[in-house]
């Protein structure tokens, strides 16, 4: 963030948009791929917000974060009653 508020002389929007999808049924996922997908979906914007924060301050900023709702019919092969 720095080096960016450094090159363009602020930040003024942060937009979060990482994200992932499970690589199957919930109920097959390790604990390292929760952690995965929980590090990439979760703790990127908070990071990111964390970083951008005092930028976003000087310049009356915006934090803009995107997300996706998950449906698990759409990305797990599980039928659920």
């Amino acid at each position: 963030m720095r080096a960016a508020a450094d090159r363009f002389g602020g930040i003024d929007v942060l937009v979060s948009n990482a994200g992932n999808a499970f690589p199957r049924a919930f109920e097959e996922l390790t604990s390292d791929e929760w952690r995965h997908f929980m590090a990439t979906n979760a703790d990127s914007a908070f990071l990111g917000a964390q970083a951008a924060l005092p930028h976003l301050k000087r310049s009356r900023g915006s934090i803009v974060n995107i997300a996706a709702l998950w449906e698990p019919k759409w990305y797990m092969p599980t039928t659920f009653g």
